[in-house]
């Protein structure tokens, strides 16, 4: 991803439902790049993400939905301030 050139994935778990699979990792990287209409700031993130891929009866992903919390990674990138209470 341009928004984090040096991005990485740690802690990855996999889960096997048959015709789909289910991958739990931290992604983590610095922002050097914009992410979506935000600019870079240099700051350092890791947060929990979820895949989900679904396979046709030839084993080949026709589907593909990805999860995480884009309110805790604007947090830390300092475009957004944490929720109060």
């Amino acid at each position: 991803m341009a928004a984090f050139s040096d991005g990485r994935i740690t802690s990855t778990r996999f889960v096997d439902a048959g015709s789909a699979t289910v991958m739990l990792f931290t992604g983590a990287g610095r922002n050097d790049g914009p992410f979506g209409p935000f600019p870079a700031t240099g700051r350092d993130v890791s947060s929990p993400f979820c895949e989900v891929r679904e396979y046709d009866s030839d084993g080949k992903a026709v589907r593909t939905e990805l999860y995480y919390d884009q309110l805790s990674l604007l947090v830390q990138l300092g475009h957004m301030q944490p929720p109060a209470g």
